[in-house]
């Protein structure tokens, strides 16, 4: 990263030198000059590094209540005032407006450590409230400036203990996909018969289920696992299931597709016989644990049925599963693309190219009077 820098004092050592050479450059216009040529060059390395570290991870919750805003209207005034050219204030006047506001439904959703309210339909609003028992409770919050319509909000709290599971998006630094050579991640082509990492476009029913997982394992059964275990063990459960009779070495080609899954990601791959059962199977994930891996594997192979799997991963992830330390990976250097030396490169001839040109032509010089322009 320090060439990034490197490439900055080039304006800088240039800037010297007219500065020292021409009297229309002063020592605070090189300076002024010398912090902008950094200033693009830090700019660049915080936006280089968030390119090449900036990961998303999926964590687990559940909704825990929704809350019914009906329509209503507020009724509020506006003072204006009249001024004359001179801004004295000659009248003032007010007038009354009235504004609309609902109808909204919103979801509550708890992931531990952090919290979500999100918009919802009315139509899901009511599958929810039916989940938690269809009780609802009315709160008068004192609508300011309220003129007509419904001035109660209605809030369904869930008393029936249902779970109802949801996925989100969370931001962390890794460094390892910046750097998957050092790992030996091989690049995989599209053309690989292995999953994309499961996209969870849809926060109530997550796509970690994948391939022949789906036939085995019931998804809401397998989001309610995760819910369980993401805020305690900060794990996400996935289980891949290619076709049947496939080759074991594509779970490694799904690890380095992946390259080795998110911060918290626990992977389950295998691969059917014909009968359906388990041929082969290999876990892997950033957990500090191996043991956990080994046990699941085996666990897998034993051909249990569905019902009895999921409690039975649960158990082994609770006893045995850490999540690894993901400041070990800062040890990882990163060296940028030729490509981001290059951009810098243009972005910083231009700009101090096009600041140089201005202080040469305005109005300071080193004799500290006015310069003319000349042709």
């Amino acid at each position: 990263m320090w060439l990034l820098y490197l490439v900055a004092f080039i304006p800088i050592i240039i800037g010297g030198i007219l500065w020292i050479a021409r009297k229309e450059i002063v020592i605070l216009e090189w300076v002024i000059g010398s912090v902008i040529a950094l200033i693009t060059a830090a700019i660049f390395h915080v936006c280089i590094i968030q390119g090449m570290t900036g990961d998303d991870e999926t964590w687990s919750g559940y909704t825990y209540k929704t809350i019914y805003y009906p329509k209503w209207v507020e009724k509020y005034h506006e003072t204006h005032r009249v001024t004359d050219s001179k801004g004295k204030v000659i009248r003032t006047y007010t007038d009354t407006h009235y504004r609309t506001h609902g109808p909204e439904w919103e979801a509550y959703h708890n992931f531990g450590t952090n919290e979500r309210t999100i918009d919802i339909s009315q139509q899901r609003y009511e599958e929810i409230k039916k989940d938690f028992g269809n009780k609802v409770e009315i709160d008068k919050p004192g609508k300011s400036g309220f003129y007509s319509g419904d001035p109660n909000v209605y809030t369904v709290n869930n008393k029936t203990n249902k779970m109802l599971p949801v996925t989100r998006w969370m931001s962390f630094e890794n460094r390892v996909k910046a750097a998957p050579s050092v790992f030996s991640y091989q690049k995989v082509t599209d053309k690989t018969p292995v999953f994309d990492y499961p996209k969870n476009t849809d926060y109530d029913h997550s796509d970690r289920l994948l391939g022949d997982a789906k036939r085995i394992v019931n998804l809401y059964q397998w989001d309610c696992m995760n819910t369980r275990l993401g805020p305690t063990k900060k794990v996400n459960v996935i289980l891949v299931g290619f076709k049947p009779n496939s080759d074991s070495f594509l779970a490694n080609l799904q690890e380095a597709k992946w390259v080795g899954g998110k911060k918290n990601d626990l992977v389950i791959c295998y691969s059917p016989d014909n009968s359906g059962k388990p041929l082969w199977t290999r876990v892997f994930g950033w957990t500090e644990e191996e043991l956990v891996k080994r046990n699941l594997e085996t666990l897998l192979l034993k051909n249990i049925n569905a019902i009895d799997l999921i409690p039975q991963i649960e158990q082994e992830i609770i006893k045995n599963y850490k999540i690894k330390d993901w400041k070990k990976f800062d040890y990882i250097t990163l060296e940028p693309p030729i490509w981001a030396y290059i951009v810098l490169l243009v972005v910083i001839m231009v700009t101090q190219g096009g600041y140089y040109v201005f202080v040469s032509i305005n109005d300071f010089n080193k004799e500290g009077r006015k310069s003319r322009w000349r042709c």
